[in-house]
């Protein structure tokens, strides 16, 4: 295949997708008060210039990447649904450059740019149609993962190693960072490949090529400054304006003090989904600060346990309640230093029952999570591999007033979904031909997908067991299967988070798969490559 025809070819896919999702109009959820309202709430509050609006426990409870790429989006005109697909289409362009240093068959590479550039995450309508982190972070998961590829591949062939890539890596992991918190499954595959560069110049020095040691310090130092630099520099500003030197509060040390505490205490009964059992809150609200607070809103012979998923939310609104955040941020992180250390002591003498939390943040670990956990981890693998969850614009309407859809509107530039009460007869005809033409073929290729994805994930792990016995049988590691055991390695690590999050109760949304879709993706492609260039290699060695 050409060059030109391959382009062409990648262009005709583009477009084609885009006639798909490029009509859908923008989903206003501003019931959701934890989730888009916020990052709308501050969007608004950034173009007028008020930083991230006035304090309260709304504010810092997620990083403020989303709230900034919408307000970006209403200053340059871009509907903030196009803004999405044309990053994710810019993410799928940087995978097609970085294998192209894997493989010279446009073929296979027209293949990995619709295999990435159509994943079944990009087409559900209700995780991407609206202000949720998703939509942006999707593309970063797939752009970090080409870009970190390219570098690498640049690096190991000694190709002049591009500064310009490199500050491009810092600005997609500032973002990256910015906007979930759990992304440290990432770093894993950094560290991975950054160990494979040093060992790589240990090995080449000397050689022709003398400056390996700078390009690694280049190619790790400049990122990790843009993104140090950036996150001190929201840090720094939370701090002017609310007295709180963090990017989120939950990662404060006071705020992990008391909750974190607090999910320690025992509960006489335990239950896998409920950190906070009704005795649990019982001795809560007998300590002197944790008396100040009403998590359930209920008297004690009628209290319900908490579920953990909610926990977080329900604890920083009690502490809301009771004045804190209207005194500013020093006082809350004061509150919750003092909360913590007062269920410290309590624990200590032996007035509660109490564990270490998992990760800070996480009920501590029980024997119970354990014998759940196998199922877990194979029911996360399962709806991941099977694409089970699938939402079109059918499925879904917009909430709020009509003045505040207006608003919403022109915030995200575009044309809001019609609410329950209107239905489709606001534009029938739009709605009708959606329904029974691009609906129809989205609807396809989810199945197709939904078919294809369980027997190709399998293959590549068969793949990945060929690469380790070739490694052995050449006693060294080469660079595809050096990025393939590498991404293997980012994907096991993703399902044991997804699991874990399941069965501590923290979560089982399926918004979360979609961080996953751009790595396996990227796993199975690397692996199919994986197979032929390793049977093509020891073939030949087992006739002989």
């Amino acid at each position: 295949m050409s060059e030109k025809l391959f382009w062409f070819l990648v262009a005709v896919l583009a477009l084609f997708k885009l006639s798909l999702v490029g009509w859908w109009p923008f989903l206003s959820l501003t019931h959701l008060q934890h989730d888009t309202l916020v990052f709308i709430n501050q969007a608004i509050y950034l173009l007028e210039g008020e930083w991230l609006g006035p304090y309260s426990e709304y504010t810092l409870m997620k990083g403020p990447a989303t709230a900034m790429w919408i307000a970006l989006m209403n200053v340059l005109g871009i509907p903030l649904l196009m803004s999405h697909h044309l990053l994710y289409l810019g993410a799928s362009i940087l995978v097609v450059l970085a294998f192209r240093r894997l493989t010279l068959s446009n073929g296979y590479l027209l293949f990995v740019f619709a295999l990435v550039h159509f994943s079944p995450s990009t087409f559900n309508y209700g995780a991407i149609a609206s202000a949720f982190r998703e939509m942006l972070h999707q593309p970063l998961v797939l752009g970090l993962v080409a870009l970190s590829i390219i570098l690498f591949m640049d690096f190991v062939e000694f190709r002049r190693v591009n500064a310009r890539l490199s500050v491009l890596l810092g600005g997609m992991l500032l973002l990256f960072f910015n906007n979930r918190e759990e992304g440290l499954w990432i770093v894993p595959w950094f560290v991975w490949l950054i160990a494979i560069m040093a060992v790589h110049a240990w090995l080449e020095r000397g050689s022709k090529d003398g400056s390996q040691s700078g390009k690694i310090a280049m190619l790790t130092l400049i990122p990790l400054a843009i993104w140090g630099m950036g996150t001190l520099a929201i840090a720094w500003k939370n701090h002017d304006e609310y007295g709180v030197f963090a990017v989120v509060e939950l990662k404060t040390p006071q705020f992990k003090r008391a909750f974190g505490n607090l999910i320690g205490i025992k509960a006489e009964q335990w239950h896998p989904r409920y950190a906070a059992q009704p005795d649990v809150l019982d001795k809560l609200y007998s300590l002197p600060s944790g008396g100040e607070l009403d998590l359930d809103h209920g008297e004690r012979e009628n209290r319900r346990p908490i579920h953990s998923l909610m926990l977080p939310w329900k604890f920083r609104s009690a502490v809301a309640d009771a004045g804190y955040y209207e005194a500013g941020g020093q006082a809350v992180l004061n509150y919750y230093d003092r909360l913590g250390q007062e269920i410290e002591s309590a624990c200590e003498k032996g007035r509660f029952e109490c564990d270490d939390p998992l990760f800070e943040l996480l009920p501590p670990w029980h024997p119970g999570y354990m014998e759940r956990f196998p199922n877990a981890f194979w029911r996360v693998l399962e709806r991941a591999l099977t694409v089970e969850s699938y939402q079109t614009i059918h499925d879904f309407y917009s909430t709020g007033t009509p003045r505040d859809r207006l608003f919403v509107s022109k915030l995200v530039n575009a044309p809001l979904r019609a609410t329950e009460q209107e239905g489709d007869r606001t534009s029938p005809d739009f709605y009708y031909r959606m329904k029974k033409n691009k609906t129809k073929y989205s609807v396809k290729i989810h199945n197709l997908y939904a078919t294809f994805t369980l027997p190709l994930f399998w293959t590549a792990v068969v793949g990945l067991i060929l690469a380790l016995y070739a490694v052995l049988r050449r006693g060294k590691l080469n660079n595809l299967d050096a990025l393939y055991l590498g991404i293997a390695g980012t994907v096991l690590l993703q399902l044991v988070m997804f699991a874990i999050l399941r069965v501590t109760g923290y979560s089982s949304s399926i918004r979360l798969y979609f961080l996953f879709y751009p790595v396996l993706y990227t796993f199975i492609a690397l692996g199919l490559l994986s197979i032929t260039r390793n049977i093509r290699d020891l073939v030949p060695t087992s006739k002989g």
